[in-house]
């Protein structure tokens, strides 16, 4: 591990836990930790816009008439939660054909660890940094 990752570690040690686990950390720092866990505890594949269309179509081919959450399109439903880690009211959406491109965006700035409304991102160092210490403080 690199002095960089080393240094922010210690730094993160020296916080008492039980109170306030980042109450010392800059609000970008927060957000970056917020992010990673996101990021760690997303399950399944990245949605993207391709595979949310083609769901949406899918769920238009089953019935036209009916966006009921039943049958064929719970079913349809329920595979594009798993598949892709969404909720159960985002994969509605998605087979409705609404907010698809929130969606793709927030799960994009989920794997990437975007941080919405900086202007400068931060470094790789300092995400890898604090991932180290958000996956060191779980054991």
């Amino acid at each position: 591990m690199s002095k960089y990752i080393d240094d922010i570690i210690d730094d993160y040690n020296k916080f008492d836990h039980d109170d306030d686990e980042y109450k010392n950390w800059s609000k970008l720092e927060k957000k970056i930790i917020l992010m990673i866990k996101k990021h760690d505890a997303h399950r399944g594949e990245w949605l993207t816009e391709y595979d949310a269309k083609e769901y949406c179509e899918k769920a238009r081919v089953l019935s036209s008439l009916d966006s009921q959450d039943i049958g064929a399109r719970r079913e349809l439903r329920i595979e594009l939660q798993e598949q892709f880690g969404l909720t159960q009211v985002e994969a509605i959406n998605i087979l409705n054909g609404c907010h698809i491109d929130d969606y793709v965006t927030k799960y994009d700035h989920i794997k990437n660890i975007f941080i919405e409304g900086e202007e400068e991102q931060p470094s790789p160092e300092l995400i890898e940094a604090l991932a180290a210490v958000v996956r060191r403080s779980k054991h």
